[in-house]
């Protein structure tokens, strides 16, 4: 999900975004193959959102299920999803609903849509609703005239305070849980011209409460075909099969598609059919079968224009399944179980036609394929294979024109005893026992939050770390207790920090944030980017956050807006590079192999040597023209201040914020060293 304009003409905006991550950081959704409940595959977290120049966009992460174990629990964390979105979030609409049918219900009904509170019971719209079932509301096939019907939406129709549904049969797997195939009945509904005469079979069973209708919106795209000859009389007669690729198959469950054009009595006429590879679902009790989406469509010989278009669904058992796909549309047995769905009579313009085929096989490339009269160029994917801008693995450059990147994201509470806590990011082993560790920076922003009147706690056994290089981190600074006064003076001290370390070091790159308690989760802020641009974002955008969903609603619209504005690059990173899972942005720093530098020590200092042969050819070319270099890391084991003559670590002065202030390295311990674009 972004907050740009999709290839369905619709807008997510940025608050939409905040609030929908802010639901589902807890619970999480589902991970559906083609938007179908009943083919979970995983789950998936959705948890942050990421500001950058000109795009703001969902972050999520998707599981997937390795073990029987693991598939059951994602089928009941699905079924705990279902119950809580379909009864437990509306209850007292479905009570209400109750209320209003009470007169019709049998004692059987259950609620099992997505679309709001809706009641499910045999017959039960045809005993509410029995005129538009029968009479002169319907024709000889059961279809009711769209005229006698008021849409509120794709396939849903309002009669007072209730609403009426078109057949599951239109929707995917033909089960409640997912959604009426709204492309095409928007389609449908929008259909017009000469005498047209428009006709939708009905869900016999299911009642719905007007007043809680929802409408889901799925991010769904398939191929249409646009090229296709307007000239119907000038196409072949005979059957074309389209045959599924593997993944085609996986995705569609659709083996195969024939489209077959015929001459009879004045008409040319059309027929399509799917034939899929497994049974739709059927209502407990039920014979297996497995249906396929059908159409015919007559045009006169004497136009182009089609005067008929019908669609419905033939069911065959397993055994009748296997002899239909040995038998092409032409010969193929016409005695099938056959349930019509939708009709139009009347001058139907051929892109509308085009629109309906296409919309009524969702999800099916096929008919994509044969209204082009070309092989799908989905099927052959550009040789062109995209590189990452870095030869060599270094931090994600910040640098120059990229601007800065802001990240919201929701996570479970962290239980901390003071005002204040530094978090670690990252560990350290020594020994048998795994040490928290934080880098040397972290020292700086503790002594900056102490002079805004905080008591600040750093992790016990906690080891500091240094690198040669000029990437910044400052620990994501954990509040106890959130209020707008408390997130204020953090973000002053770290305000104050960013603003003198750049008065001394002109250029560097960093990151730094803040979590604090919302609810019954944490919200973490956090920046990357270059100093001064993160600076300029600091002063404009993160003193005045207010802790509550619409406080973080507002501050995300005014982010967004504000860097939109600005004429940064609008590059995107490979987002694995530069993304902490604790809610910050990271510099991964990649490692010098030892077999590939040796140090040594003289009166003069650490000195190094690397081994060419021991290095790639990429690697070789970047370091002769200078675009890497090695940088050292290395822990601290003792660090005086030159101010007082304490140790820095325990006192506070700070290098930063005091004029006559620096640190004095007594004794460090040398682990290696990697890569870096930046070196200090």
């Amino acid at each position: 999900m972004t907050d740009q304009l999709d290839r369905e003409f619709t807008i997510i905006t940025i608050g939409a975004l905040v609030e929908s991550v802010y639901e589902l950081a807890d619970r999480g959704m589902p991970a559906l193959i083609g938007h179908d409940f009943t083919r979970p595959i995983g789950w998936t977290s959705v948890h942050s959102l990421l500001f950058e120049p000109g795009l703001t966009r969902a972050l999520s992460e998707t599981l997937l299920p390795e073990t029987t174990d693991e598939l059951n629990a994602v089928n009941t964390r699905l079924a705990r999803f279902i119950h809580g979105v379909a009864l437990k979030s509306q209850s007292e609409e479905i009570e209400e609903l109750k209320v209003l049918l009470k007169d019709h219900l049998r004692g059987n009904e259950l609620s099992m849509s997505m679309d709001g509170a809706v009641l499910v019971e045999p017959g039960l719209a045809k005993r509410v609703f029995p005129s538009l079932f029968d009479g002169s509301a319907v024709d000889d096939d059961g279809l009711t005239y769209l005229e006698k019907l008021e849409a509120v939406g794709p396939g849903v129709y309002k009669i007072g305070k209730l609403l009426l549904y078109a057949h599951p049969l239109l929707r995917r797997s033909s089960h409640r849980l997912n959604t009426l195939n709204t492309p095409f009945l928007s389609a449908l509904q929008e259909l017009s011209g000469d005498n047209v005469c428009k006709r939708v079979r009905l869900d016999p069973d299911s009642v719905g409460l007007a007043s809680a209708h929802k409408m889901r919106m799925e991010k769904s795209l398939w191929a249409h075909g646009a090229p296709f000859s307007d000239e119907i009389p000038a196409i072949s007669d005979g059957v074309r099969r389209l045959v599924s690729t593997e993944t085609e198959l996986h995705f569609s469950q659709v083996s195969l598609t024939e489209c077959f054009w015929y001459t009879r009595q004045g008409f040319h006429n059309f027929e399509a059919e799917e034939l899929r590879d497994v049974p739709g679902f059927d209502e407990p009790g039920q014979p297996i079968s497995y249906k396929c989406r059908y159409v015919h469509s007559m045009v006169p010989q004497d136009t182009s224009s089609p005067s008929h278009f019908d669609g419905a669904i033939r069911s065959y058992s397993e055994e009748e399944m296997i002899a239909r796909l040995g038998t092409d549309l032409m010969r193929a047995e016409r005695q099938t179980r056959y349930t019509k769905l939708w009709r139009v009579d009347g001058q139907i313009n051929i892109a509308d036609w085009k629109r309906l085929f296409a919309d009524y096989f969702r999800d099916n490339a096929h008919v994509g394929e044969y209204l082009s009269g070309a092989t799908n160029p989905a099927k052959h994917p550009s040789s062109e294979v995209s590189e990452h801008k870095n030869i060599v693995t270094v931090p994600y450059s910040f640098a120059g024109d990229s601007g800065p990147r802001l990240r919201l994201t929701f996570m479970d509470k962290l239980d901390i005893q003071s005002e204040v806590f530094l978090v670690p990011s990252q560990s350290w082993v020594v020994g048998d026992r795994i040490h928290p560790l934080l880098e040397v920076n972290a020292l700086d922003f503790a002594k900056a939050l102490r002079r805004e009147a905080f008591e600040v706690e750093l992790p016990r056994d906690c080891y500091l770390f240094g690198s040669k290089d000029q990437y910044v981190t400052y620990p994501i600074v954990a509040l106890r207790d959130a209020t707008g006064s408390s997130i204020q003076r953090c973000l002053e001290a770290l305000t104050k920090l960013v603003r003198s370390r750049l008065e001394k070091q002109s250029e560097f790159v960093v990151t730094c944030g803040i979590r604090f308690p919302l609810g019954e989760r944490d919200a973490v802020i956090s920046l990357g980017g270059p100093a001064n641009d993160t600076l300029r974002t600091l002063e404009k955008h993160m003193l005045d956050i207010q802790p509550s969903v619409e406080g973080l609603r507002i501050w995300a619209e005014s982010v967004g807006a504000w860097l939109r504005k600005q004429g940064w690059n609008q590059g995107h990173p490979d987002y694995s590079e530069i993304l902490g899972p604790d809610g910050s942005f990271k510099f991964e720093r990649s490692n010098i192999p030892r077999d590939a530098i040796v140090f040594s020590q003289d009166e003069r200092g650490l000195k190094y040597k690397l081994r060419f042969d021991a290095l790639s050819q990429d690697v070789q070319d970047a370091i002769r023209s200078e675009r890497i270099v090695p940088a050292v890391h290395y822990v601290y084991q003792e660090v005086d201040c030159t101010r007082c003559g304490g140790s820095y670590a325990d006192c506070d002065c700070c290098k930063w914020l005091d004029a006559d202030c620096n640190s004095s390295i007594k004794r460090i311990e040398y682990v290696g060293a990697h890569w870096t674009d930046l070196p200090l």
